[in-house]
């Protein structure tokens, strides 16, 4: 993924995942991406090997970002590599919900 003229910062999930709970994980991961939420124009989430998304894993990572910032700044910073269409489907939907 090229952005010209944005900065951007790229994040495995995997390794996130491993050896921890979903709640455990997601807050890990959300303490990553706010480390660098406004320094950097776009997140990338990259989700090679992972194999389950839950939404106790959202609700302390994405869900968190959304009631803190809003769906349109979650929209406009947040990209995916490395995802299965279905999980892509399920993360729509879950931000769906928030609209």
């Amino acid at each position: 993924m090229i952005l010209i003229g944005e900065t951007m910062i790229s994040i495995t999930v995997f390794p996130i995942m491993q050896g921890n709970d979903y709640p455990t994980a997601g807050n890990l991961l959300y303490g990553m991406i706010m480390k660098d939420i406004d320094r950097e124009d776009k997140i990338v989430l990259n989700m090679e090997g992972v194999s389950l998304i839950p939404s106790m894993f959202l609700n302390t990572s994405l869900g968190r970002i959304i009631h803190e910032r809003g769906v349109p700044f979650v929209k406009a910073k947040f990209g995916f590599s490395n995802i299965k269409a279905s999980d892509a489907n399920r993360i729509r939907d879950y931000v769906g919900r928030f609209e």
